[in-house]
Formats: C-alpha cells, sequence, structure tokens
C-alpha cells in the first residue's frame, strides 16, 4: 500500500447540477499542438519540455484522450451519473475559466438518454504517475503570470485563448450514483497537489454552494447515502469522533449554570453526550468484547424482506376469505344456471311432452357469460397457487437467512433510519427503544397517542446525589474563604516585614517574599487545596449517572441510539439516523409479526416511495416523553471498485 497523503486534492459535488458546473470549469484541452505553433511561441522550450507534449507523443495515449472527451460529451444528456465509473479527463487550467463574478447555473434543455457503456472509457491517464503528477505541480504557472496575460486584453474579462505555453491539468472524475432514495448524486474531482484553490475558485464562481460538516450530515440525512469513516461506530475514526462530541458536550454542559441544567439523573439518562454501543450489546449479550456493523447485502436484504412482509400475512388472509366467498358464490349460480337453464318441460298427458334443446337468446348468452366466470375463477386460482408457491420458497429463503441473522445478532448493529409519526424534534443521542404489548392498541394503534391526548412518558428517577451536591457546594465555598483569609493573611504579614528600608538592603523582593509565603500557606493546608482542586470532577460525577450503572433502568428497554437528527425536508417531519442492536430488532419484527404491533404498522410518511416500516418508541435526552417513530432500515449499497 501507497500511501498518497499531500500529495491529491479531492471535490465533491452533489446534486442534479453537478454536471453543469465541472462542465463549465473542466473543459478538455487540445493536446495535439503542431510543431509549427510551438516554433512561433516565445516560450518554444518550456512548450517542447511540456509533460504533455511527452505524455501524448504516443498516438494509444491520444486516441485514449480523443475517447474520454468525447464519452465525457456524451454524459451531457444523461439524467445521472453512471454509477462506479472513473473517467480520465486532461483540461485546461481552471484560472483561465474563472468567471469575473459568480454566475448562477444554466439548465440545459437536452432530451435525457442511457449513459453510454462503461466499458468504452479508456482509463489511461498522467495521475497514476508519481513523476508525473510532481512535474504537474512545479510547472504550475503562476498567477501573476497569468494575470499579466490576462491584462493584456482591450475588454476586461475577456477568456483567454488556448495556446501551447497554457498549462494542461489531469483530471480523476468519480461518478456517484443516486442512491435508493433517489438523491445524492454527482461527481467527485481528484486533481494533483497544489492545483487545490485553482480548482476550488472555479468550482465555487460557476455555481458550486460550499458546504461544510453539518450540511453533509444532513445530506447523509437526506439521501442516505454512504457515511464516512468517522460516522460509523465500528471504526477507530468514529470512536475518536465520538469520543470528541462526547468532551464537546459535556463540556458545553457544565458551561451552564446549575438552574439551566438537565438533570440526567432524574431523567434516568445514563449516557446524555454520547452512544455506548458496546455497553448496549452487552447488555443483551453479556460477555461481548467487539462488535461490527453489519454490512453484508444478502442478509440486509433478507431484514428489510423481513420488516416489509410483517403485515403480509394478514392481508393476504383476508384477501383468502373475499375470494373464498366468491368462489363458492360463483360456483352455486353456475350449478344453479347448469340445471335450472337450457332445459323446458312439457305437461305429461302425451300431447305435446317434448324435450327442446333450442335455447332462447338470453339463455345462450348467460350460459356464455357463466362458462367465462368459470375460467376467470380458474385462472384466478391457477395465480394464487403459483403465488402461493413463490411465497413458500421465499419463506424457506426467510427462513434460511433468519438463521444467519440469529447468528450475528449478538454482536452486530444496523444503521437505521427513524421519522417522527407526530410533531416532536430528533435530537443526537435519543434513546430508540423497544415498545410494550401495552403500547399498542389493536384498532387505532398509534393514532391513540394524537386522539385521547395521552403521553408515554418515562417517570421520574429518585435523584440520590441531590444532597450530597448541597453538602459539596456548601463545603466548597467554606474552603474557598478559609484559603482566602489564609493567603491574604500571608501576604499582609510580608507587607509588614519588609519595609521600604528593609527591602532596600535585603537581596529578596516583595514579590518573591510574597511568593515564598503563600508556597507555605499552600503547604501548611495540602490536604484542603487537594479537595478543592477535585472538587470540579466530583461535582460533575454528582450530576451525572455512573458508568458501571446498568443501561436497561428506564421503563422502555433500549434497542438502540440516533446520531444525527433534525428537521427533515424530504418527510416534511423530524427525522434522523441511527443504529440499533440487530437482536432486539429481530425481537421486534417478531412482536409485530405476532399481531400485537400490526395495527400500528403505518407507512412511512415520506414524499417519495413509501415502504413499510416498524414502530419505535423515541426520547430525546433531555425530555421524559417517549415519541413514536417509524423505523425502516438503510440498505447502502455495498463497496466495490470503481470501473472505467
Amino acid at each position: 500500500m501507497t500511501l498518497l497523503k499531500d500529495t491529491l486534492n479531492r471535490f465533491r459535488l452533489l446534486g442534479p447540477r453537478a454536471y453543469s458546473v465541472l462542465s463549465s470549469t473542466a473543459v478538455p484541452a487540445n493536446v495535439a499542438v503542431e510543431e509549427e505553433e510551438v516554433e512561433g511561441t516565445v516560450e518554444c522550450v518550456e512548450v517542447k519540455e511540456a509533460w504533455w507534449r511527452h505524455y501524448y507523443r504516443e498516438e494509444g495515449r491520444l486516441q485514449s484522450h480523443q475517447k474520454q472527451v468525447a464519452a465525457w460529451k456524451q454524459l451531457a444528456s444523461c439524467s445521472h451519473p453512471p454509477g462506479k465509473v472513473v473517467l480520465p479527463l486532461t483540461v485546461r487550467d481552471p484560472r483561465v475559466m474563472l468567471p469575473t463574478k459568480k454566475v448562477p447555473i444554466v439548465d440545459e434543455d437536452s432530451d435525457r438518454v442511457k449513459p453510454a457503456s462503461p466499458e468504452e472509457w479508456p482509463v489511461e491517464s498522467a495521475m497514476y504517475s508519481s513523476d508525473l503528477r510532481d512535474q504537474i505541480t512545479l510547472s504550475k504557472e503562476s498567477d501573476a503570470a497569468l494575470n499579466q496575460r490576462r491584462s493584456q486584453f482591450l475588454v476586461p474579462g475577456s477568456q483567454l485563448p488556448e495556446t501551447p505555453q497554457e498549462a494542461r491539468l489531469p483530471l480523476l472524475l468519480l461518478s456517484r450514483p443516486p442512491t435508493s432514495a433517489g438523491l445524492g448524486s454527482g461527481w467527485d474531482v481528484v486533481t494533483p497537489a497544489g492545483w487545490g484553490m485553482s480548482v476550488f475558485l472555479p468550482l465555487v464562481f460557476s455555481g458550486g454552494v460550499v458546504n461544510g460538516q453539518h450540511e453533509a450530515e444532513n445530506l447523509h440525512l437526506e439521501a442516505l447515502t454512504s457515511l464516512p469513516p468517522h460516522l460509523l461506530p465500528d471504526t477507530p475514526a468514529g470512536d475518536l469522533h465520538c469520543t470528541w462530541l462526547a468532551a464537546e458536550r459535556h463540556q458545553e454542559f457544565f458551561k451552564r449554570p446549575p438552574a439551566s441544567r438537565h438533570n440526567y439523573i432524574k431523567l434516568g439518562v445514563q449516557f446524555p453526550f454520547t452512544q455506548p454501543w458496546r455497553k448496549l450489546l452487552q447488555e443483551w449479550q453479556p460477555g461481548i468484547l467487539d462488535f461490527f456493523v453489519l454490512r453484508e447485502e444478502r442478509l440486509l436484504q433478507c431484514l428489510s424482506q423481513l420488516i416489509h412482509n410483517v403485515r403480509k400475512t394478514s392481508s393476504k388472509k383476508g384477501e383468502k376469505e373475499e375470494a373464498a366467498g366468491g368462489t363458492s358464490t360463483s360456483s352455486t349460480d353456475s350449478k344453479t344456471s347448469k340445471t335450472g337453464k337450457g332445459f323446458t318441460y312439457s305437461s305429461s298427458n302425451g300431447n305435446a311432452a317434448t324435450t327442446t334443446d333450442t335455447k332462447p337468446e338470453k339463455r345462450k348468452a348467460e350460459d356464455v357469460m357463466s362458462c367465462k366466470e368459470t375460467k376467470k375463477i380458474k385462472l384466478e386460482q391457477s395465480q394464487e397457487n403459483t403465488q402461493i408457491c413463490a411465497a413458500e420458497e421465499s419463506v424457506s429463503g426467510e427462513t434460511a437467512g433468519m438463521q444467519e441473522l440469529t447468528v450475528a445478532s449478538p454482536v452486530s448493529l444496523v444503521m437505521v433510519q427513524l421519522v417522527l409519526a407526530h410533531k416532536g424534534t430528533m435530537e443526537p443521542c435519543a434513546m430508540v427503544c423497544l415498545p410494550q404489548d401495552k403500547d399498542f392498541f389493536p384498532d387505532d394503534g398509534l393514532l391513540r397517542l394524537r386522539e385521547q391526548g395521552e403521553a408515554l412518558k418515562e417517570p421520574l428517577h429518585e435523584d440520590l446525589n441531590h444532597d450530597r451536591r448541597a453538602k459539596m457546594r456548601e463545603e466548597h465555598s467554606k474552603i474557598q474563604g478559609r484559603l482566602r483569609r489564609v493567603r491574604r493573611r500571608a501576604r499582609q504579614s510580608v507587607a509588614k516585614e519588609m519595609d521600604f528600608v528593609t527591602a532596600a538592603h535585603s537581596t529578596q523582593t516583595l514579590k518573591d517574599a510574597t511568593t515564598e509565603a503563600l508556597r507555605k500557606v499552600d503547604k501548611e493546608n495540602e490536604a484542603i487545596l487537594k479537595k478543592h482542586s477535585s472538587y470540579k470532577e466530583e461535582m460533575e460525577s454528582a450530576w451525572l449517572m455512573g458508568a458501571n450503572d446498568p443501561l436497561q433502568c428506564c421503563a422502555r428497554t433500549i434497542m438502540g441510539y440516533i446520531t444525527h437528527g433534525t428537521f427533515s425536508y424530504t418527510h416534511g417531519k423530524a427525522a434522523g439516523i441511527g443504529w440499533v442492536a440487530l437482536k432486539p430488532l429481530l425481537r421486534l419484527v417478531e412482536q409485530c409479526r405476532e399481531g400485537r404491533g400490526q395495527s400500528s404498522l403505518l407507512e412511512a410518511p415520506s414524499r417519495g416511495k413509501c415502504t413499510k416500516s416498524l414502530p419505535v418508541l423515541v426520547r430525546n435526552p433531555s425530555t421524559v416523553q417517549y415519541r413514536w417513530a417509524h423505523l425502516s432500515l438503510v440498505e447502502n449499497p455495498p463497496p466495490g471498485s470503481a470501473t472505467g
């Protein structure tokens, strides 16, 4: 493995207009310059020694560049970039394309066609050679020289024409296809070192909007894109990031006065500043030392299918009963028509006692309709049998997947998205809790909280540290007063002993004498000072629950935590992404399958494609209110290598 730290720059453009912004900055360069054009330039020697002149001297590389340019132009009519594609492209100096002011993005009214095949795009590039990357960085033209050439134009703001002495820049364009939610598509741009700001400014002036960490996390919530390593709970980077966030929230909490702090002991929140993933799994399976995030695509699809089919059994039963009732009625009608229709009987006196085979036109039409109905019923029965066989096969596959999920459940976490069913907010470190049987009503389900005005609340816990904190504050104030008095007396005594005459004939100054006297006082009161210095740490621990206390100390069992929560514009409600333990998630699926929570299985309130979700309870660390939320599984595409 070769580490390329500080040798490459990477920019990420997301959104449906990413190609428009990038195409206005990354203009393909002309690398086939004739010798006659080079001989007439002032910088003839520099142009002949340019890296691109030697690199594209081979005919095969020149043809690869032309194919890359054709592929890049072909992508202008694509609805979204193709998935997992690397497109190398050599472009003009982006500083030459820098507009004089920010320009808005112009939507191109072009027909959307199918993206080109990735096999048609060659991946040969100068970016793969470390020597060429160094030449590209060192041969960069200075901004002063570029501005000097630009100032020679009579019309300010005119675009510089492409000349042989202009620098050429190789880029790597990495496509990002949209996620399952249809969002998050765009391009990643990789440039050599030294060209970061030269590419960044043209992208911004061409219509790109600069976003930070907060906007990136919101984008992960809206588009459900793949998370970076520092946001994954089972990576070293994620562990460091989580520790840093916990320290920041801890410091911000204790900056407030005691009257403005939340009493997390009364609220029953043991970890208000972080998510204890390892302790959470140890509560569900004692003896666990490590954990991992479930990433296998097959198991995630199996789990998603289990969640999707929770209510399917009950709905199919109702359809079967209706179909059975309709079938019995139609069969009875058909039998009646066969026995009571099509024959005409006369009297038995022998005069006209004959059976007529000729049917009236109306009865003939009824017979035709009855035959059609019978064929339709048989067709529906065959389709139903086919669906039953497919369902049995899927059930057998689900059973095998369920066994593998059960084996991985004690040590695995699953990424989920949560959307509140009603009003409310969702904060980081919010607890995702498992509902109880009494929380469900068989008729109205989730709506009972809103209709009846009830609220599931966590009962207040007893704060055993309240008197301890009051006593500590009182003792601390006494210690502070005593230390102030002792130090004041020491300073006064030194000032009396060392008058102006004594200080003039003494080798020790008044400041040094005062410092020495205070040091003696501190040594005499060493025990008091030790207790005074440990006050902050002891008081902070008295405001929080112990880390060794049991995690499941609330009225509802904790099954996971939320890492990022805010208002979602996609759903129009508060939403968040988080992680839950697989074992309680399977228990929730089984609970809803048995019918205890099926009435609460509502469609997830989204403006896009609706997916079945599971009902869970969410509680923020700063409140006792439990709120109903829709839990749905996040199925990120598996990581894989990009193709050219």
